[in-house]
């Protein structure tokens, strides 16, 4: 390829932007499967489950990573063993963060 185009990731984005910009950044890597297993009920499976997930262990003191492998169980116990949605279901940055801070 003689031209090849750049498109930046829109999350390493966020996380890249100086000034401000998110301290870290979950989200599917193939965004398709994000709205399969969703109604008015609420979301059921693929990448949207594992966002909800994410943020129902949110609290203070919890690290991210915590937060993330919480979302992974939750979704291999209640969900299926859906490993390709597990891997495309990514977290970018300190996996040692903690909500609410240090003391």
């Amino acid at each position: 390829m003689t031209n090849p185009i750049y498109i930046p990731c829109f999350a390493w984005s966020f996380l890249t932007k100086r000034n401000g910009g998110a301290v870290a950044v979950i989200g599917a890597t193939k965004p398709l499967r994000v709205h399969l297993w969703v109604d008015k009920n609420g979301v059921y499976a693929g990448a949207g489950y594992l966002d909800v997930h994410f943020f129902k262990v949110y609290s203070e003191g919890v690290s991210v990573s915590q937060m993330f492998t919480q979302a992974q169980i939750d979704y291999i116990n209640y969900v299926c063993k859906d490993y390709f949605t597990l891997e495309e279901f990514i977290f970018l940055d300190d996996p040692t963060l903690s909500v609410g801070g240090y003391p």
